[in-house]
């Protein structure tokens, strides 16, 4: 079946995942295909079931590109730990060249891994919404938002639809004050993945990725416009994080939505979530 049927019914696409061996690529693609998706994992490391590839070889990304209905792109840094140079390349290179690959190769949708990072240094009692201008909390969240305007720049042309989804805190269970506002369950994140593979829309979007939690004000058009509903709240653990002697009262020492951040750690680190 062709790429242009499979997209004109209700089964799943084939799709090609970058960075397949990290965290939330080990998660997001066995969740996937549970939601009827073709996986396609890669990674520049060695493990089975994967294939090993390197995103700044655009040759050979295109070739795995090939017949596939969408890309999601997880492959990057996510810290500032190994320095400007590592990170430029892998997370700003690296997503030029599969942008390029994935258009190369005829890929209707790209998928961008953004992070909350790109308004990391905003106040911790921020509102979300797709107003907000950038602020990163360290140069991975620098790197984030070149990516969200990289894949903006390659949908321009109409032949690829784009959508950044600026990752929360990515975990099975928030761990503390912060995370009550911030968590993004591993279950919505399948749905907001899945949404953002499935739902008809064109040119570039970006779409906020976290639960339904009580503590989030956001305003999400995007959201809407592609059927996520989020269906968890991280508030149903704050009784049992109080109970083991975690302040949930309010948001303890963060004082930024990205976490604390102080003199020359700004400019090294700003971690997923």
């Amino acid at each position: 079946m062709n790429r242009e049927a499979r997209a004109s019914g209700k089964q799943g696409l084939r799709v090609l995942m970058t960075g397949a061996a990290g965290r939330v690529g080990r998660q997001l693609s066995r969740d996937l295909r549970l939601l009827g998706h073709d996986v396609t994992g890669c990674d520049i490391v060695d493990v089975p079931g994967l294939i090993k590839a390197d995103c700044l070889n655009t040759e050979r990304m295109a070739e795995l590109c090939q017949d596939m209905d969408a890309v999601i792109h997880l492959a990057g840094i996510p810290n500032g730990d190994p320095g400007w140079e590592t990170l430029r390349r892998l997370n700003i290179d690296g997503h030029r060249s599969m942008l390029q690959a994935a258009l190369s190769a005829g890929v209707k949708r790209f998928v961008f891994a953004s992070s909350i990072h790109t308004i990391g240094a905003m106040p911790v009692d921020i509102r979300f919404t797709p107003s907000l201008p950038p602020a990163p909390s360290g140069i991975y969240g620098a790197t984030k938002i070149a990516g969200e305007a990289l894949l903006y720049v390659h949908t321009l042309g109409g032949e690829m639809s784009g959508i950044s989804v600026r990752i929360c805190t990515y975990c099975e269970e928030p761990r503390n004050a912060r995370e009550l506002k911030t968590w993004f369950s591993h279950a919505d994140a399948a749905h907001l993945f899945d949404r953002c593979l499935r739902a008809p829309f064109g040119g570039y979007r970006m779409v906020w990725g976290v639960s339904a939690n009580a503590r989030l004000v956001k305003d999400d058009p995007a959201a809407t416009e592609i059927g996520y509903r989020p269906r968890e709240n991280a508030e149903a653990f704050a009784e049992v994080l109080a109970k083991a002697g975690v302040d949930v009262s309010a948001l303890g020492p963060w004082p930024t939505i990205g976490g604390r951040m102080t003199g020359a750690d700004i400019l090294q680190t700003s971690g997923p979530g």
